[in-house]
């Protein structure tokens, strides 16, 4: 009888044990996962700021040219002018 009893405990304790090992590794893989999918997109955020960044300053700079351009052209054409 006491053996019969002390087999069902054991068993019960294997499978707590077990359920539980199994449940620590997909707790582990889950954490892994998000862990490495923040990282991920922490990155591809802030390369992307970065892109936006230059992009926008790379705009600003193309306009910032053609305002300069176009006010030394027309300062450039009016000076050749014969005034009459």
């Amino acid at each position: 009888m006491y053996l019969i009893v002390f087999s069902v405990y054991l068993i019960v304790l294997f499978y707590v044990l077990f359920v539980s090992i199994v449940l620590f590794y997909v707790l582990f893989v889950l954490f892994y996962v998000l862990f490495v999918l923040f990282y991920v997109l922490s990155v591809y955020k802030c390369v992307l700021y970065y892109c936006h960044r230059v992009s926008t300053q790379l705009q600003l700079t193309n306009i910032l040219y053609h305002i300069v351009s176009y006010a030394f052209r027309s300062q450039v054409v009016s000076s050749f002018r014969c005034s009459d």
